[in-house]
This record gives structure tokens, C-alpha cells and sequence, in this order.
């Protein structure tokens, strides 16, 4: 995770895509290894989400955040971006996979998080993530 010190409170304002009602997350980091983390929700005490660095299963993955965007993070600097993707885990480890093409940015100084849609992406939603 290449951003600098988290906040302790995430507030995704528009929610997370298809769940407009979790809004507010706190993010543990290294929860199940040193890649994975947990974002854990605030508004659905059942609720928790394994994440990880896109990076450290695409190393070259890359797209642009807009200024809408950026504007509802107010990120200023891109070093206080932290990008993570939201992982599918099933029984068989093999079958772990990464939702590449709605990548979670949040601005790490605020802790304002938004679920970007890479529409003309050729990124995958189950992107395998054992080679």
C-alpha cells in the first residue's frame, strides 16, 4: 500500500456499486496477510470485505482517475491515492479473484473513498489471482 498514513474512518458518500447504503468502512490492514486487508463496514456490522494492492497482482495495471473524481476525493496529490480492488475468495484458494475493473480509490489524508467503473477497460471483475 503505497499511500501514506490512513485515516480511521473510510466514507465512500455515493456507497460501494450495488450497495449504496455502505457508506462508511474502517480498512485493517494485514488482516489476513501481509497483501490482503479487510475493509470492514461501519453501517452493516456483518459486512467485511478482503481488499488488496491491485499492484501486487497486475504490476503494470494502470487507468485514469477523472476530475469528477478527483474532485469528490479532493485529491490533490496522487501520492495520497490509495487504490485497492476487492477480492472474490471461494472454497479453493486457486479460485481467489480480483475485481479489476471497480477499483476502490480513496484519498488516504481525508479517508473519502470512491468506487471507480473502468467502462472502457478491458480489465475483468474476475481477474484470477493465483497464476
Amino acid at each position: 500500500m503505497a499511500a501514506g498514513p490512513i485515516a480511521k474512518q473510510l466514507t465512500f458518500e455515493d456507497g460501494l456499486i450495488g450497495c449504496p447504503d455502505w457508506k462508511r468502512f474502517s480498512l485493517e490492514t494485514e488482516a489476513a496477510g501481509p497483501a490482503i486487508h479487510t475493509l470492514r463496514s461501519l453501517d452493516e456490522p456483518d459486512v467485511a470485505l478482503y481488499v488488496c494492492d491491485p499492484f501486487t497482482i497486475v504490476p503494470d495495471y494502470e487507468f485514469e482517475v477523472g476530475e469528477p473524481d478527483a474532485s469528490a476525493l479532493e485529491l490533490k496529490d496522487p501520492s495520497d491515492a490509495l487504490v485497492l480492488v476487492v477480492l472474490t475468495v471461494r472454497t479453493d484458494p486457486a479460485g481467489v479473484t480480483a475485481n479489476l475493473l471497480g477499483p476502490l480509490v480513496i484519498n488516504s489524508r481525508t479517508g473519502r473513498g470512491r468506487q471507480l467503473v473502468l467502462a472502457t477497460s478491458e480489465y475483468s471483475v474476475r481477474h484470477a489471482v493465483a497464476a
